[in-house]
C-alpha cells in the first residue's frame, strides 16, 4: 500500500506499521504494543499524513492495556501540539493481546493505542505543518477554528492571552452594533444663542472641515464668536499607547468633537511647505538641505520641521494628527472654542447626520482606521451613562461586562485597554475572538457585520488572499501580527477562525503569509478530511507562562513635548493599523 504524497521511505515506515495490525471483520484487532511497535509510532507522528480511508476503519480502535503507555511526548521544543488520543468506550473484559494472552481492561496501566494516536498525530497535519514553520520558531502562536454552531474543529494554544494588535477592533465594532444598532447616526447639533453658538456633540467620528465649514456659514459664525461645546469625553489618547506613535494620524487624539478623523496634511510645493486643509494653530519650519524631505512633528509644541529638499509638483509630505481636534472643528466652524455643560431644550437651529453605523464599521473594519475604532467603542460605553473622570477604565470595564455577559466569553479571554488595538496592553485568546465571530454572526445585524469585514483584494486585504472566500480582520504592531474572520472549507460551510502570532522571529510579511497559508489550508478541507476529526482539539506541549497585564498606566500627566521622525513618505498608502519600522520611528519627551 502507498499513501499518495508522502516519499517512499515514509510510506515504508507506515506501510510496515500498518500490516502488522491484524485484522477481523473491518476492524483491527486489539493488542498491546511492542516497544519497537511505538518506535514505529513515533517516526510516523512526524509524517505529514492526511486522512485517508484505509485508516477509517481503525476509527473506533478500542483501549489497549499493557505495561507501555504508548502515547510519545516527541522531542519537539517548537509550536507543535500534543494531540489527545480518543478513548473508545465499552467494557472489554478480556483484551487479548499480540502474543495471545489474556489480560483486564481494568488493569492499572495507561489504557490507549498507538493507532488512535496514529489517527489523532495525522488528521490535523496540514494545518500543524503551517504552524511548526521554523520560522515561527520561538514565537507564541495562538489559533482557534469554530463551526457556527460552536464546535471546535482546530487549536492550538487557544486560551493562552496575545496581544491582538488591530483585531481589537473586532471588539469595538460589536460592541458598537450591540449597543447602538447598525442604523444609528450620530447627530451634531447646533444653536444660536444670545452668547454664541451651542454645539451638543454627538459623537459623529467622520464629520469633515467641509461640512463644519459650511455649518459655520450657515449659522453665521465669525473669528469672534464663542462656540460652546458640550462633549460627553474627551480622553486625547489611549491610556497606554506608546509616545512615538502620537504624533501620527493612526494615533490621533479621541475627542466627542472633531474633524477629518483628528488629522491634517502637511504638502509641498514650488520648494515651499504647508498644511491642510489649514494650520490650525501649528508652525512649519524649514531647514533646507540635500537629499528628500523629512518631516519632524511636535503636536504638543505644535510645530513640524521639515528638512531637505522640498519638491517643486504639488506633493503630500505626510498626515499628522492635529493637536486638538475638537478645537480644530471649531476653528473650521469659523469661531472660538469654549466649553459647555448645557445645551437649550428647545429644537437646534443646525444638525449635521452622520452616515449610518453600518457605513462606519465598514470604513472602521476594511481600512482599520484606529480613531474611528477608539470613537465607537467610548460611544457604545456611553449608552450605558457617563463615563467619569476615565473614560477608557469606565469603557473598557463596560465592554468586558459585554463580552463576557452578552458573548458568553469565558473571564480572561478578554482584557481590553482601547478600542483600535494601537496598545500593546490589549491581550485576547484566539478561542475568545472565534467565540465573538461565531455569536456575532447569530445577531440580526450579524449580516451587516460580516459584510463590513475586509474582504481578498480590499482595504488591508487588497494584496492578500485573492479568490479566497475569507473576509476578517487583519492586525499588525511590532512583533505582533493577527488574522480573524470567516472562512469556507471546501464543502462550503462557514466557519470562524482566529490565527493570532506574538513575539515571532521572521519579517512582518512571513508572518502574514503563514496566516494566509493557514486559511488557504481550511478552504482546502471538508468535513471528512484533514481537519474536522473529533481528535483535532488540542494545546501546545510547550508550557508558556501566562504574560501578566501591565498596570494600567497613562500618558496623561506625562507627555509633554513629542517628536516623531521618519523618511518622507506617503503614510495613508499604508495601513492605518501598520506602525512606521522601529529605526524610523523616533521618540524623544521634551523638557
Amino acid at each position: 500500500m502507498r499513501l499518495r504524497g508522502l516519499g517512499r521511505a515514509d510510506a515504508e515506515v507506515l506501510d510496515d506499521f500498518v500490516s502488522c495490525l491484524p485484522r477481523s471483520e473491518g476492524r483491527a484487532e486489539r493488542y498491546a504494543p511492542s516497544d519497537e511497535e511505538q518506535d514505529r509510532a513515533r517516526e510516523v507522528h512526524h509524517l505529514n499524513v492526511s486522512w485517508h480511508p484505509f485508516l477509517r476503519p481503525w476509527i473506533g480502535f478500542p483501549r489497549v492495556v499493557g505495561s507501555h503507555d504508548v502515547i510519545v511526548s516527541p522531542a519537539d521544543t517548537g509550536n507543535r501540539a500534543s494531540h489527545p488520543t480518543p478513548t473508545p468506550t465499552g467494557p472489554h473484559d478480556h483484551v487479548p493481546t499480540r502474543s495471545g494472552r489474556q489480560e483486564s481492561s481494568h488493569d492499572e496501566a495507561n489504557p490507549r493505542g498507538v493507532l488512535a494516536y496514529l489517527i489523532a498525530a495525522t488528521t490535523i497535519s496540514g494545518l500543524d505543518v503551517i504552524l511548526d514553520d521554523p520560522k515561527l520558531s520561538g514565537a507564541w502562536v495562538a489559533a482557534q477554528v469554530t463551526t457556527l454552531d460552536g464546535t471546535t474543529v482546530y487549536q492550538r494554544n487557544a486560551d493562552r492571552r496575545m496581544m491582538p494588535a488591530s483585531n481589537q477592533k473586532l471588539l469595538s465594532n460589536t460592541f458598537a452594533f450591540a449597543k447602538l444598532g447598525s442604523a444609528h447616526r450620530f447627530q451634531t447639533r447646533f444653536w444660536k444663542v444670545p452668547e454664541g453658538i451651542r454645539v451638543d456633540a454627538g459623537g459623529d467620528p467622520m464629520l469633515t472641515f467641509a461640512q463644519l465649514t459650511q455649518a459655520g456659514k450657515e449659522l453665521g459664525i465669525k473669528r469672534d464668536t464663542a462656540v460652546y461645546v458640550r462633549q460627553a469625553f474627551t480622553p486625547r489618547w489611549g491610556p497606554s499607547w506608546e509616545w512615538d506613535d502620537l504624533p501620527n494620524k493612526y494615533a490621533a487624539p479621541v475627542s466627542v468633537l472633531t474633524v477629518d478623523r483628528g488629522s491634517f496634511e502637511i504638502w509641498a510645493e514650488n520648494g515651499k511647505a504647508f498644511f491642510e486643509p489649514r494650520a490650525f494653530g501649528t508652525l512649519i519650519v524649514s531647514i533646507p538641505g540635500p537629499g528628500a524631505a523629512t518631516v519632524e512633528y511636535q503636536p504638543t509644541r505644535r510645530v513640524a520641521i521639515v528638512r531637505g529638499t522640498l519638491p517643486k509638483v504639488r506633493t503630500r509630505l505626510d498626515t499628522l494628527a492635529l493637536p486638538a481636534p475638537d478645537r480644530a472643528a471649531v476653528e473650521a466652524l469659523g469661531g472660538t472654542y469654549a466649553r459647555a455643560d448645557a445645551v437649550p431644550e428647545r429644537a437646534p437651529d443646525l444638525v449635521i447626520v452622520s452616515p449610518p453605523l453600518s457605513e462606519i464599521a465598514k470604513e472602521c473594519l476594511e481600512r482599520s482606521d484606529n480613531n474611528l475604532a477608539e470613537q465607537l467603542l467610548l460611544a457604545a460605553a456611553a449608552v450605558q451613562g457617563p463615563l467619569g473622570d476615565d473614560p477608557y477604565a469606565t469603557a473598557s470595564a463596560r465592554l468586558t461586562a459585554f463580552l463576557e455577559g452578552s458573548v458568553g466569553a469565558s473571564k480572561g479571554d478578554f482584557s481590553p485597554e482601547d478600542g483600535s488595538g494601537l496598545s500593546r496592553h490589549n491581550q485576547v485568546t484566539a478561542r475568545g475572538l472565534a467565540r465573538l465571530l461565531v455569536w456575532s454572526r447569530k445577531q440580526s445585524w450579524g449580516q451587516v457585520f460580516e459584510a463590513s469585514l475586509a474582504t481578498p483584494g480590499v482595504g488591508t486585504l487588497n494584496t492578500r488572499l485573492l479568490g479566497s472566500t475569507f473576509h476578517g480582520k487583519t492586525g499588525t504592531l511590532h512583533l505582533a501580527s493577527a488574522l480573524s474572520g470567516y472562512v469556507k472549507d471546501r464543502s462550503g460551510r462557514l466557519l470562524a477562525m482566529s490565527l493570532v502570532i506574538n513575539h515571532y522571529g521572521c519579517s512582518a510579511s512571513e508572518a502574514r503569509k503563514l496566516q494566509d497559508r493557514f486559511v488557504t489550508e481550511i478552504e482546502s478541507s471538508s468535513p471528512e478530511g484533514t481537519l474536522f476529526a473529533p481528535s483535532a482539539q488540542h494545546e501546545s506541549a510547550r508550557s508558556h507562562p501566562q504574560p501578566s497585564r501591565p498596570a494600567r498606566g497613562g500618558l496623561r500627566g506625562h507627555v509633554h513635548h513629542l517628536v516623531a521622525a521618519h523618511e518622507w513618505a506617503d503614510v495613508r498608502t499604508q495601513p492605518d493599523h501598520a506602525l512606521l519600522p522601529r529605526s524610523k520611528r523616533v521618540a524623544v519627551p521634551g523638557d
